[in-house]
């Protein structure tokens, strides 16, 4: 989305009006900046999601080991799925 150029103030009769004019057009150069940022960070690595939260809390509960929580973090789902299959949690 193009902005259009910044309002001047000789464009316009009064200073109501220019600032109306300027108002909306910066409120239009916020939106368009902040879809910007939100396009190109997309795609970008937010955290660790709920399975692995889920799964770390179920290991070190568990094992008592960092380590293995670690791993079993980066396995995500497939161990949460896993430790559900067993029973034993």
């Amino acid at each position: 989305m193009a902005l259009p150029p910044e309002p001047s103030i000789g464009d316009f009769t009064s200073y109501d009006a220019y600032w109306h004019a300027w108002y909306t057009w910066d409120r239009q150069r916020i939106i368009a900046e902040a879809k910007e940022a939100a396009r190109s960070e997309a795609g970008g690595f937010a955290g660790i999601g709920i399975g692995a939260g889920i799964a770390m809390v179920l290991s070190f509960e568990l094992n008592r080991s960092i380590l293995w929580m670690i791993v079993h973090g980066i396995c995500s789902w497939f161990y949460v799925i896993y430790r559900a299959w067993e029973g034993n949690y």
